[in-house]
């Protein structure tokens, strides 16, 4: 009979034995298997920490630059548009300084503090993150000139004062109109001759409103009547082509006239200063 071994107070046959070996080796196995990974992981881990502690003494400029949200502060403003203010002066005016945070900056309230810039007659603001402020500015155009408190002074088509030259103001049609909705109003008119009609605007020598026809009336250079617009923005292509071929096509009852009336689309009206006066 075979004998069994006793450890203690009980008794384990050859089997039991092996089965106990196997897994005290499977065990065994487990555990080097685990020194092993912490050997080469566990390794990197302190690195890592280690240096992760070494940037963190080298204080708060360095940590700021190890932060993943340095992008969210101004770099780059991109300007398009200008010809008059440099992107220099963009910058200055609406104080867009490199360095601040994007969060900070609001597009309407650069728009609106660049607007007050006369110079500026329309700008368009984007931010573009991470780091970019883009404008599109468009500047004023100097459409007319007036001579006030003894010195000339060059309005924009939205009736804003421009510092340019007395000579720039000589070459502009005169504006004889003293409150601010009557300038606006002439200056849109202009804007809208200078787009459509280049060399026509460059005939203009006069411009002025008449609230008693209630429309615009505007002496060109190259004829010696004035003629009245419409005061209700409709004014386009046709309304400059319809003037020209008036011009060119009834020369002689033109000349005998101080007032060709044009404020109704299709139509125009030859008159006589004189009837004018003697109706009233």
């Amino acid at each position: 009979m075979a004998k069994k071994a006793v450890f203690g107070s009980k008794r384990h046959g050859y089997n039991a034995m092996q089965k106990k070996k196997q897994r005290r080796a499977t065990a065994m196995h487990k555990a080097g298997h685990l020194l092993g990974w912490f050997w080469h992981s566990g390794v990197f881990i302190v690195v890592a920490v280690a240096g992760f502690v070494y940037g963190f003494q080298q204080g708060e400029k360095n940590i700021f630059e190890m932060n993943p949200l340095q992008g969210n502060i101004l770099k780059n403003v991109e300007v398009s548009g200008n010809k008059m203010l440099t992107k220099e002066d963009l910058i200055s005016l609406a104080a867009l300084d490199s360095g601040k945070a994007m969060d900070s900056l609001f597009e309407d309230s650069i728009r609106n503090i660049l607007m007050q810039e006369n110079w500026i007659s329309e700008v368009h603001v984007q931010k573009k993150f991470p780091s970019k402020i883009i404008l599109e500015v468009k500047e004023s155009i100097p459409l007319m000139s007036a001579y006030e408190a003894g010195r000339w002074v060059v309005y924009s088509e939205k009736g804003k004062v421009l510092p340019l030259s007395m000579k720039t103001a000589y070459r502009l049609p005169v504006l004889l109109a003293t409150k601010k909705e009557e300038r606006l109003l002439c200056g849109a008119f202009l804007k809208i001759l200078l787009e459509n009609d280049k060399s026509l605007f460059e005939k203009v020598s006069q411009i002025s409103y008449s609230a008693e026809e209630k429309g615009i009336e505007v002496f060109f250079n190259n004829v010696p009547f004035k003629t009245l617009f419409s005061q209700d923005s409709v004014w386009n292509s046709r309304t400059f082509m319809d003037y020209r071929q008036m011009v060119d096509n009834f020369t002689v009852e033109l000349s005998e006239t101080n007032l060709l009336d044009m404020r109704f689309p299709g139509f125009a009206f030859v008159k006589k200063m004189e009837k004018r006066r003697k109706n009233g």
